[in-house]
């Protein structure tokens, strides 16, 4: 049950960020939160809890910094602020200076929201693995909906099927949010929208950690990286581009990102992106670098300039 110290100490670093820095930078840096866990879920995939290990330094790994960290936003996220700060408000004052397991933190959080907790932690903390999402999507002009099919493709037999609360962010002239429950290894939804939607995001703002399979067009990319509110998802569009190779239109794409987007962190992951397509470089490409103020895109800029 480390992670109720340590995945703790990870989230409110990244909640105190948030309140300090803006939601961008907090944004960024659960970036590295999701980015860790996909890597020890490859490397190592185990509960959250678990009993048997060799070593007790077996347990101090992402599963339980980050993979805490970012279970407790999706709690924060699924019962809404104030229910979940009053929670941890109950939690503390009622076990300050005791030893505590999950099933007391689920209890509070039953207890005060009034809300059945046994899938989240079962699926969450009980249980390794992350989903796997290949997402389809087609917009029919005549039902004027878009029709979203998700299948989760995880191995079951070492993880689950996911019960997920999922954000879709539909652009059709205003920005609309739905939320659909997946629970089945197959689901469609039928998501009513006037016109052919200019912007699909699924998952909008990364809020599951999870691994999407997606195949968006290049057109389809660009806007999102262009108009897409989180910058979670701007940086998704943006390294989707990178995969997008042997497309000129791709570079000044990305190049437009780097120079233009309104958070540091976006320049800096579309610079990075930009390397991944080997492109020839000139000076006209780095010319606007002379008015970049912030380091870290420069940084990100030349550090491609060594492999070019």
């Amino acid at each position: 049950n480390a992670w109720l110290n340590e995945g703790f100490a990870t989230f409110l670093t990244y909640a105190w960020r948030e309140y300090d820095k803006g939601r961008d930078a907090a944004e960024y840096g659960r970036r590295w939160m999701i980015s860790s866990v996909r890597w020890a879920d490859e490397s190592n995939r185990r509960p959250m809890v678990q009993y048997y290990y060799e070593s007790d330094m077996d347990l101090f790994d992402s599963n339980i910094y980050a993979k805490g960290a970012l279970v407790l936003n999706m709690l924060r996220q699924m019962l809404g602020y104030d229910a979940f700060w009053r929670t941890i408000r109950h939690y503390t004052n009622t076990y300050q200076f005791k030893n505590v397991e999950s099933q007391d933190l689920k209890r509070v959080f039953e207890d005060v929201t009034g809300q059945n907790l046994d899938w989240f932690f079962d699926q969450w903390v009980y249980t390794g693995g992350l989903p796997h999402l290949d997402i389809k999507y087609k917009y029919n002009r005549r039902n004027q909906h878009v029709k979203l099919t998700i299948r989760q493709i995880q191995d079951v037999a070492s993880s689950s099927l996911f019960r997920l609360p999922l954000t879709v962010l539909i652009d059709n002239g205003e920005l609309k949010e739905h939320t659909v429950w997946v629970e089945d290894k197959e689901t469609v939804f039928d998501i009513p929208c006037d016109n052919r939607p200019k912007m699909v995001v699924f998952n909008s703002g990364i809020r599951v950690p999870c691994k999407l399979k997606m195949d968006n067009s290049v057109a389809d990319l660009k806007y999102q990286l262009v108009n897409s509110p989180s910058s979670l998802d701007r940086i998704w569009a943006a390294h989707a581009l990178s995969k997008k190779k042997g497309r000129k239109i791709v570079e000044y794409i990305l190049l437009d990102a780097a120079k233009g987007d309104s958070f540091w962190g976006v320049r800096k992951e579309a610079c990075i992106a930009f390397g991944k397509l080997k492109p020839n470089i000139n000076s006209t490409d780095f010319a606007w670098l002379d008015n970049e103020k912030d380091n870290r895109v420069k940084r990100a800029f030349i550090g491609i300039l060594k492999h070019s």
